[in-house]
């Protein structure tokens, strides 16, 4: 019987331990019940034993985590081992005659034996209770909160596993140790293979928390973190790091499109002499992993990577000069830019619009809905901003300098509506993105008919910086900010140089048309002073855009990278640009933050100003391009109806009456269609102003702060600049006729 104990414990079948042989009486008559008792315990562990064999070699053979296998690995050739090797040493000491199992006259108590494995009882339930969260059987009762769909993930299991180290009970605390070590080795083999070559690994890829990006509309590969397969003994900000460090690996390893062939040289030498150092600090890891010392481990390898970037490939002073010139043709800092390419795009329209109407006389036809622009005639509409641009600042030495950088890496591009919605949502998809853009935050299509968007053309070396969703963003940003700027400068254009309001000031050639201009000027005083509503309305939204939300913005965000003296040496230059920008990295050599904090702060403060422009609140976004549409509207309507007045007046001496009749028509039709624009941007501009007083930008600004992962604090307008906005508006809007 003892023999067939020890086979049991083994796993083998037994019908003297089964749990039916045991219950039938008549199956074994001279087994007492209290022996049955026992006998039942040995034909559960052996089962369990026999079950726990047949899991884990499934779990080894057919699971897609490696660190799932690795575990289950560990478990079947270390740990049940350990069981056969203790029921072995039962029986040398059973054959051995050895006192602590034999009693006297040879006699072996069956309950002597089954003391012997008691302690084994819990262990073996935990380990199948760990082989049933990998790989769920049919009588597991495991739950799988923390799984990523049906299917168990490494990192879950290394969760378990560290929640299980706090069991209480020292036998599941060491076991649960030494198989975490199995699987945070098996992980950490994983994370420096990207942190040395920046690629996934073809074994393994599944279980690490840095993934291809899916959702990118492009032909690059990028990568992004999935928070979910982060384990709890790795922080958000070193998973960001570990991201960070493998994606600069990998660019300095390729030679980019926009790369030359010194950069990819001193790209592919800087990451050949980091990989030794990055190896080194590697090894100095201890298992099982300590949050704050792994933190420590990859904050040495980002600051060695940061600094080899920073002496060679990537200064910091250069991508601070990026992001000023960025914010200056993003963000309309040069406002000559924005204005030239307003002007030259309407120019450029204007004679398309001539072109249309000498194939449609229709009198509906007053807009450019029909109008579709070519990839050439974009480029022409660029060149000649550039060169209205270059002619206004040919005296000023930096903005020649600025417009020269500008001329060579920024292009205006047509965006084909399919490429715009997927990288919205790759804008909206992203997890780092705190700034969420409304549905509705697109207004490429105003400035050239067609969409169209600036976009920036940077060396490689840049994208560990600039990602392609902020490079996507400050395009959305520069699109909504020129459209307000250009609906203004049209209503303004009206303003001033309308004929009409000469005529209403007293410019009157015929004494005899009297009556026909009082009685004109009374009809458009509706419409000019809803022209006026709007122009103020435009100009003080967009002055609040541009000199508090994006300067201060701005201020902040530069202040912070590069305080004091070293803030004022890259915001001044007096000689020439590029010299000084040499002079401005030998004087400061070393700003205050590494290459990877200034990128999350620049990420935070590119989100935080999205929310700050509110282009992240779709009711606002909505009804600001509803007003524009209508300004657009109401201006075709205007100047049409101005050219139908002077056509009635051209033939009201004419002897045949029918074509006077017909411009009276048109002029009568075409004021009729003006007042219902005005109408419906009146209704716009109240609602914009409607939706203002129910934003609460004290509520943004904690939301943004709570997700930051740097020490930089961005700056959001509080409530009292929105008030004051508002009294500005409240104040212009309700101005109505004399």
């Amino acid at each position: 019987m003892i023999q067939e104990v020890l086979l049991a414990l083994a796993g083998h079948p037994s019908s003297l331990c089964a749990e039916h042989s045991t219950n039938t009486p008549d199956a074994f008559s001279l087994v007492n019940p209290a022996e049955r008792t026992l006998l039942l315990s040995v034909g559960r562990l052996g089962e369990l034993h026999r079950a726990l064999k047949s899991q884990t070699q499934q779990i080894r053979r057919q699971h897609a985590s490696v660190i799932c296998k690795a575990v289950a690995h560990s478990i079947l050739s270390v740990h049940l081992p350990k069981f056969q090797q203790h029921i072995e040493t039962v029986e040398r000491n059973v054959l051995l005659k050895d006192a602590s199992s034999v009693g006297a006259y040879n006699i072996v108590p069956l309950a002597s034996i089954i003391q012997e494995f008691t302690e084994w009882k819990r262990i073996l339930e935990w380990y199948w209770e760990i082989a049933c969260f990998v790989a769920p059987t049919n009588n597991s009762t495991v739950t799988s909160e923390s799984r990523l769909g049906n299917v168990c993930t490494g990192p879950s299991l290394l969760d378990k596993l560290r929640a299980d180290m706090n069991t209480g009970y020292q036998d599941i605390e060491d076991a649960a140790t030494q198989l975490l070590v199995v699987g945070e080795q098996a992980l950490m083999r994983i994370v420096s293979c990207w942190l040395l070559t920046g690629r996934l690994p073809d074994v393994g890829r599944a279980d690490f928390f840095v993934q291809q990006n899916t959702h990118t509309s492009n032909q690059t590969i990028s990568h992004v973190l999935e928070r979910q397969l982060i384990p709890t003994s790795v922080s958000v900000e070193t998973a960001s790091s570990v991201l960070f460090i493998g994606k600069t690996v990998r660019m300095l390893g390729e030679t980019g499109s926009g790369s030359t062939i010194h950069i990819a040289r001193q790209s592919r030498s800087v990451a050949t002499s980091l990989m030794p150092t990055t190896m080194s600090n590697l090894r100095t890891i201890n298992y099982p992993l300590k949050s704050a010392l792994l933190s420590a481990v990859i904050t040495t390898i980002r600051r060695d990577l940061s600094r080899a970037l920073g002496n060679s490939v990537l200064p910091m002073h250069a991508v601070l000069d990026v992001l000023t010139h960025i914010r200056n043709f993003f963000l309309a800092g040069r406002s000559d830019f924005t204005d030239y390419l307003i002007d030259e795009a309407d120019k450029y329209l204007d004679q398309r619009h001539q072109q249309t109407r000498a194939t449609s006389r229709s009198v509906a036809n007053t807009d450019l809905v029909g109008i579709t622009m070519k990839a050439t005639e974009v480029r022409t509409v660029m060149n000649r901003t550039w060169v209205a641009v270059s002619s206004s600042s040919a005296k000023e030495t930096l903005q020649v300098y600025e417009t020269e950088w500008a001329h060579e890496h920024l292009t205006l591009k047509l965006s084909q509506s399919a490429d715009l919605d997927a990288g919205l949502e790759e804008i909206i998809a992203s997890e780092d993105n705190n700034a969420t853009l409304a549905v509705g935050a697109k207004f490429d299509d105003f400035l050239l008919a067609t969409p169209v968007e600036l976009k920036l053309n940077l060396d490689s070396s840049y994208n560990l910086f600039l990602l392609h969703q902020d490079r996507r963003l400050y395009s959305t940003i520069q699109t909504y900010l020129i459209a307000i700027r250009r609906a203004h400068n049209h209503v303004s254009r009206l303003w001033k140089d309308g004929a009409l309001r000469k005529t209403v000031n007293g410019n009157k050639k015929r004494k005899s048309n009297a009556t026909l201009v009082h009685q004109r000027a009374t009809d458009m005083r509706k419409i000019w002073t809803t022209c006026s509503t709007t122009i103020a309305a435009l100009s003080e939204i967009g002055s609040f855009f541009s000199t508090e939300v994006i300067d201060q913005s701005w201020s902040t965000f530069r202040q912070w990278a590069a305080p004091q003296k070293a803030h004022r040496k890259l915001d001044t230059s007096e000689g020439g640009a590029s010299s000084s920008i040499q002079d401005e990295a030998t004087t400061f050599p070393n700003l205050p933050h590494d290459l990877e904090t200034l990128a999350i702060a620049h990420r935070h403060y590119l989100e935080t100003l999205a929310q700050s422009l509110l282009l992240t609140d779709e009711p606002w976004t909505r009804t600001m391009r509803s007003l524009l549409t209508h300004v657009d509207n109401m201006v075709a309507f205007v100047t049409r109806h101005q050219l139908a007045q002077a056509n009635v007046e051209l033939y009201s001496g004419n002897v045949d009456g029918y074509l006077r009749s017909k411009y009276v028509r048109e002029e009568d039709h075409l004021f009729e269609e003006a007042k219902k624009s005005c109408v419906r941007v009146e209704e716009a501009v109240s609602k914009l102003t409607d939706r203002l007083k129910h934003i609460n930008f004290n509520e943004l600004k904690r939301t943004a702060l709570d997700t930051a992962q740097s020490s930089f604090e961005p700056w959001q307008p509080g409530n009292g600049g929105i008030e004051r906005l508002l009294l500005r508006l409240d104040m212009r809007c309700k101005e109505g006729p004399d």
